[in-house]
């Protein structure tokens, strides 16, 4: 199962379409920016969508590991 991290004003919203977009595909946990990216490049998540105003268009790149 993958995990996704998410960040971001409607962080709460994206988990729940996430979960009933895919039941059972993703684990999804709510993280603040920088930590989500840290746990991505440590290979603790796969994913990290974020959805900030103030991280609009950093929140586009996915830190690679």
């Amino acid at each position: 199962m993958k995990k996704i991290g998410v960040a971001g004003l409607q962080r709460e919203q994206i988990k729940k379409t996430i979960e009933a977009t895919a039941p059972g595909s993703f684990e999804v946990f709510i993280h603040n920016d920088m930590e989500a990216a840290m746990k991505v490049k440590s290979g603790q998540l796969d994913y990290y969508i974020g959805a900030c105003n103030t991280g609009a268009g950093a929140a586009c790149r996915l830190p690679s590991r």
